[in-house]
C-alpha cells in the first residue's frame, strides 16, 4: 500500500512539473497580449495567430488536467507524505489557478474576436458584412483526398474532405493525432476549415482555396515539441 501511495504521489509531482509554464506564466501568454490597447494596431495575420495560440493553450491545459505548478506540486507532495491537513487546500488553490488561467485566456479570445470582427479578418466576418457568400449548390460536391507535405522532422499527413452543398466535413491524420474537420465553401472559391483534435476541447481554423477540381490549404499544429505545418493540394475523386 505504501509503495502504491508513493507511486501515485510521484505521478502527481511529475504532472505538476510538466504543467510548469502552461498555467503559472500567465503574463507571458496570449491573454496578456490580448488585454493591451495595441490590438487595434495589429494586422489580421497577427490577430488570427494570437487567437490560435490562445486556443491551443486552452486545449493543452484542458487535456492535461489540473494546472498545478512545480512549486505547488512539491508542497502538495510534501504535505500528503507528511499527513499535513493543508494538502486539500493546496490542491484547491491549484485548481483556482488553473481556472483563472482559463478565464484569462477566454477573455483574451473575446477581445481578439471583437477586433477580428471589426477588421473583417475571417470569412465569417466578411459574410456577415455582406462581402462574401457561402456556396449552397453542388458545384464543389465530391470527395477530396490525398497525402500532404510537411516540415523536416514531422510525419507526412493524410487528409480527406467531403463537400456537399458547400458544407465540408473530413479528417486529417499525422499517425499520432487525428483531427476532425468541419467547414464551408464560399462563392469566391475560398474554403474555411475548422480543425478539432480528437479528444480536444478547442478548434483551429485555416482558410484554403477551391480551384479546378482541387482544394489547397495549409494548417499548422503543435506536435510534441515541434510546430508542424501541413500543406495539401487534394484532387476530387
Amino acid at each position: 500500500m505504501a509503495k502504491h501511495t508513493l507511486f501515485l504521489l510521484t505521478g502527481i509531482l511529475a504532472g505538476a512539473l510538466f504543467m510548469t509554464g502552461c498555467v503559472s506564466g500567465r503574463d507571458d501568454g496570449p491573454a496578456a497580449a490580448a488585454s493591451t490597447p495595441a490590438l487595434a494596431t495589429k494586422d489580421c495575420n497577427s490577430l488570427l495567430e494570437a487567437r490560435r495560440a490562445a486556443v491551443r493553450r486552452i486545449d493543452d491545459i484542458e487535456r492535461r488536467g489540473a494546472g498545478v505548478s512545480a512549486k505547488q506540486g512539491l508542497f502538495v507532495l510534501g504535505a500528503l507524505l507528511g499527513g499535513l491537513a493543508g494538502a486539500p487546500q493546496l490542491l484547491d488553490a491549484a485548481k483556482e489557478e488553473k481556472d483563472r488561467a482559463l478565464l484569462d485566456l477566454r477573455s483574451g479570445i473575446t477581445r481578439l474576436d471583437l477586433e477580428i470582427e471589426q477588421k473583417q479578418c475571417t470569412l465569417d466576418a466578411r459574410t456577415r458584412a455582406g462581402k462574401s457568400k457561402a456556396v449552397e449548390d453542388a458545384r464543389y460536391d465530391g470527395t477530396y483526398a490525398g497525402n500532404g507535405s510537411t516540415d523536416t522532422g514531422c510525419t507526412e499527413p493524410l487528409a480527406e474532405l467531403k463537400i456537399a452543398a458547400g458544407r465540408v466535413s473530413g479528417s486529417l491524420t499525422n499517425r499520432s493525432s487525428l483531427y476532425d474537420i468541419k467547414g464551408r465553401a464560399f462563392e469566391d472559391g475560398t474554403v474555411l476549415l475548422m480543425f478539432k483534435r480528437t479528444g480536444g476541447v478547442a478548434t483551429d481554423d485555416f482558410e484554403g482555396k477551391l480551384d479546378g477540381g482541387a482544394v489547397s490549404f495549409a494548417a499548422a499544429f503543435d506536435v510534441g515539441r515541434l510546430r508542424c505545418t501541413y500543406r495539401f493540394s487534394l484532387t476530387r475523386g
